[in-house]
């Protein structure tokens, strides 16, 4: 009460601030801080929400309320995070400065264009230690962005007598551990002990994410408690998939739906600040990517929307149980967003100005049990031309209906 009183404010007071933001303004922050939500720049995909137009990114109305909020008090516990003044109503609560030695300021996390402030939180201490962050002491905040790694790596490798189905696997970390996609049950020792290797068990995993149902992406979800997110489009079409889709068997939703933790989502769903749900159709009716805000730029986790490096440099995608136009534009539209995907079917990459791309890792697979001097064994390392499901034509949500 002490310092509230030096600095004479008190409870349920208000201040104002305005600001014009222009699309100038919307690109430099985004160039700063890499939060290229197309809320910001789709015109097409904002005049489906409910704002309805562009808007401009949170940070802007955050930095301007704190200025409302300290103007005059420069020098004497100026800012958010001394003078316990909520941004988000611009009003002041009775909270003590942490200097003090008073009860320490503590609040829920809140986003700032992607970023996500995090104030002396014990429990979050404990669940960010255990993943191996850290948080500072009582006096401070942390700002951090979301992470992304590979578990499992993807592999586009086929025979002429089947597909070896080697999706990547790939761990978004940040408030929560999120999971995008899960491989099918040949590689389902291999993910437990990739989480084994980080010190997480499938427990600790908060959100699963499954790009689309086709059987090389989707069989180890049962191992995990946590939501699993799938787009609408996606459910629907599992539980009535074309009788030509051979990569999803009429068992498929009854697998997904097994356990009940199913939760349908679509366009722009965030999982976490900085993390949120692109669709991206053409491989199929509800293919999603998941784009992640980290603090070199967004990533995209494209799943088979992207299946590789050489389908977003030709713009075609692989395999196509939709929508020839859908896929393409899906692919238009994830590389708009960001220039660093991590594909369903090959190793992290970066497009490059040139049309071009580098890779981001290694290749590396041990094959066993060939004899490569065996006179039947051959190799090919030509990619596959891509394929389109017979009878596509027939493909329509009101099929689904």
């Amino acid at each position: 009460m002490e310092q509230q009183a030096r600095l004479d404010i008190s409870v349920g007071q208000t201040a104002s601030r305005g600001l014009t933001v222009t699309a100038e303004m919307i690109q430099s922050y985004a160039q700063i801080t890499g939060d290229r939500n197309p809320l910001h720049f789709d015109e097409v995909f904002t005049s489906k929400t409910r704002f309805g137009r562009l808007m401009a990114q949170g940070g802007h109305r955050d930095r301007t309320a704190a200025c409302a909020s300290g103007d005059g008090y420069a020098g004497r516990g100026d800012g958010v995070h001394k003078t316990g003044v909520d941004v988000s109503s611009n009003r002041v609560h009775r909270r003590h400065d942490t200097r003090g030695g008073n009860r320490p300021f503590r609040a829920p996390s809140v986003a700032y264009g992607g970023y996500v402030v995090h104030r002396d939180q014990p429990r979050r201490r404990r669940r960010f230690e255990r993943r191996g962050r850290s948080l500072p002491g009582r006096a401070g905040g942390i700002i951090s962005m979301p992470t992304v790694e590979t578990l499992l790596h993807g592999y586009s490798v086929n025979a002429d007598s089947g597909s070896f189905g080697f999706c990547a696997i790939t761990l978004v970390r940040g408030e929560k551990l999120t999971l995008v996609d899960s491989g099918h049950v040949g590689r389902r020792r291999f993910l437990v002990q990739e989480l084994a290797e980080r010190g997480l068990t499938p427990a600790d995993i908060d959100v699963t994410v499954v790009t689309h149902a086709h059987w090389d992406h989707a069989q180890n979800y049962d191992l995990f408690d946590a939501p699993l997110l799938i787009h609408t489009h996606e459910l629907k079409y599992a539980r009535k998939p074309h009788d030509n889709d051979w990569a999803t068997p009429r068992w498929t939703a009854a697998m997904l739906e097994f356990e009940s933790r199913v939760q349908q989502v679509e366009e722009g769903y965030e999982i976490e600040p900085g993390v949120r749900i692109m669709h991206t159709p053409g491989h199929s009716a509800g293919t999603v990517a998941v784009i992640v805000d980290t603090d070199s730029g967004p990533v995209a986790v494209t799943g088979d929307g992207i299946q590789s490096a050489h389908v977003a440099m030709t713009k075609q995608n692989a395999l196509i149980f939709w929508s020839e136009k859908d896929a393409r534009e899906s692919i238009e539209r994830v590389l708009q967003t960001t220039n660093t995907v991590y594909p369903g079917h090959d190793v992290p990459f970066r497009m490059l100005k040139d049309g071009g791309y580098e890779y981001l890792a290694p290749k590396q697979m041990l094959l066993t049990g060939l004899d490569p001097a065996d006179p039947g064994i051959s190799f090919d390392s030509t990619p596959p031309s891509p394929s389109v499901m017979p009878g596509i034509e027939t493909q329509s949500l009101e099929r689904l209906d």
